[in-house]
């Protein structure tokens, strides 16, 4: 809670995301332009840690976070860990 308290009020959800470094970057260059946008983890570390354990928590126990979940595995959505540390 202490890293979010910081923040400004007036920040809006992209400047939120920006700063978790939840962003996705997409990889473009001229021998590999098929690779998939990956997450910039250039933010707070600390946050995006933060927010794993309530993430894994209501995909596990929250029926509607486990569907949408499931749903974005299906479309082939990767499911790798945000925090270094996990």
């Amino acid at each position: 809670m202490g890293e979010i308290l910081i923040l400004s009020k007036d920040m809006n959800v992209k400047k939120w995301v920006a700063h978790a470094g939840l962003d996705s970057r997409e990889f473009t260059s001229e021998t590999s332009v098929n690779k998939q946008p990956r997450l910039t983890k250039t933010g707070n570390q600390h946050l995006r840690c933060a927010l794993l354990m309530p993430e894994l928590s209501a995909t596990r126990h929250n029926a509607n976070v486990k569907a949408f979940y499931n749903y974005l595995l299906d479309k082939g959505k990767n499911a790798r860990h945000l925090c270094r540390h996990a």
